[in-house]
């Protein structure tokens, strides 16, 4: 019984390890993403109201996310 207990926590602690890279490696990817939309801005291929609009879009998911990864890593 208590090995079982043991093994449900560690596959536990596994999921969370998992879920943290997960987490992290999107928030890397939105920043990729934002500094191509900051290069296509500047080279002139987009208009500055539709840069902003996306810029802004990129931000909020970057802030949803980066909320649900400092909640899960304070529990």
């Amino acid at each position: 019984m208590l090995a079982k207990i043991e093994s449900e926590r560690e596959q536990d602690a596994q999921n969370g390890i998992a879920l943290t890279q997960n987490l992290k490696r999107e928030i890397e990817d939105l920043e990729g993403r934002m500094d191509k939309l900051l290069d296509t801005h500047l080279d002139g291929l987009i208009p500055k109201v539709e840069y902003a609009d996306k810029k802004q879009k990129i931000l909020n998911h970057k802030i949803e996310i980066s909320e649900k990864l400092k909640d899960f890593e304070q529990k």
